[in-house]
């Protein structure tokens, strides 16, 4: 007998399809749920089975390779009717089962017993079901099993939904971040073409790279496939671009470096170390108009990230040193490194100047 629809069947099935759980790959925890409620209820096969429009989808299995039977056949179909556990002891003589093509054959289903999974409101959006083929029942105490363990499956796909939700959330609130602060950059490089003085251009426009530069990580945060972390290479290549066209594309800006992910806060320090070190060298290691190549690199190295910049540009004034720098810039650099447990070095020869920024890998990822 095909079951009927619930009453709130459009709402059921709406908040089905919000939570974005049909077919994906069946995920361990339920997994082991399922396990535990055959052994429990000495029972061959168990399913989280959750019902469709036209199908029942099992969220995950025990004793069985089944991935969906139709909705007409589905005898938890009967079971998401009823609050309580829904026990068929022998479907052969059960009105809601006997003509049910599942119940006949060599690999029939005598017994049933499902617990309503149910969600927002005590919608029902499936069971937590254990079948037999032979006719039998549970101990009260299997039942009261059943009914915990479908709560389990409740509380983990409710949870599952609110992680989803604050990841959500958190790449919104990147997405705006990034937005605001392309709009800072924005009104600064406006501000810079209208001042006179080339003192106050230039420190506007230092000002508008940096701003830039955390930008940047903003939108390979939003871009990226956990919130959390940005894909150092990818990150340094966008960096780069910015910045080559702050050079008007005389100077070239490469980068090479294998897939290392950095979190948020080290991708800042990063960020804002090359675009430090970067613009200072457009400014004063070439001339206008001079061609030139700058050469950016990353790396992870026995729990060190070094990211090395280097240019063939003019070489550093005699008796240079970042801590004792007029410029700001340069000194944050070396601070943040050595508070980061690295530390800022600088050569030169006849090649050009190398700068190797480092600090301690934290741990976020790890090279391709």
């Amino acid at each position: 007998m095909r079951a009927d629809l619930h009453p709130r069947e459009a709402e059921r099935l709406a908040v089905l399809q919000r939570l974005e759980i049909l077919d994906r790959e069946a995920e361990k925890e339920f997994a082991d749920i399922a396990e535990l409620a055959a052994s429990i209820c000495g029972a061959p096969i168990a399913l989280v089975s959750l019902l469709d429009e036209t199908r029942q989808w099992f969220m995950a299995s025990a004793g069985t390779e089944l991935k969906e039977t139709p909705r007409d056949q589905a005898i938890c179909a009967h079971a998401i009717l009823s609050e309580e556990v829904t026990v068929i002891p022998d479907t052969l003589t059960d009105s809601r089962t006997q003509d049910n093509p599942l119940c006949y054959g060599e690999t029939s289903v005598r017994f049933y017993a499902g617990a309503v999974l149910e969600i927002d409101d005590g919608l029902p959006i499936g069971t937590l079901c254990v079948l037999d083929t032979s006719a039998r029942t549970l101990s009260d105490e299997q039942l009261q099993a059943l009914k915990v363990l479908a709560r389990q499956v409740e509380t983990r796909i409710a949870l599952k939904r609110e992680l989803q939700r604050s990841k959500l959330m958190g790449k919104e609130i990147d997405h705006r971040v990034k937005n605001s602060l392309s709009l800072i950059g924005s009104m600064l490089s406006l501000q810079g073409r209208s001042v006179q003085s080339e003192e106050a251009r230039q420190a506007i426009e230092l000002a508008r790279s940096r701003v830039m530069a955390v930008t940047r990580v903003h939108e390979q945060l939003h871009d990226a496939a956990e919130a959390h972390e940005v894909d150092l290479c990818a990150f340094l290549q966008r960096l780069a671009d910015d910045l080559m066209a702050q050079g008007g594309d005389v100077v070239e800006i490469t980068v090479a470096c294998p897939t290392i992910m950095l979190n948020a806060r080290d991708s800042v320090s990063v960020g804002l170390a090359v675009n430090e070190i970067v613009t200072n060298a457009l400014r004063h290691g070439f001339e206008p108009g001079q061609e030139g190549r700058i050469e950016i690199s990353g790396r992870r190295n026995d729990g060190i990230i070094e990211v090395e910049i280097s240019n063939n540009g003019k070489p550093l004034p005699e008796g240079f040193d970042p801590g004792k720098s007029r410029g700001l810039g340069m000194r944050v650099v070396g601070s943040t490194a050595r508070q980061k447990g690295g530390e800022l070095k600088w050569s030169q020869d006849d090649d050009g100047v190398r700068f190797m920024f480092s600090f301690e890998d934290a741990g976020s990822g790890a090279p391709a």
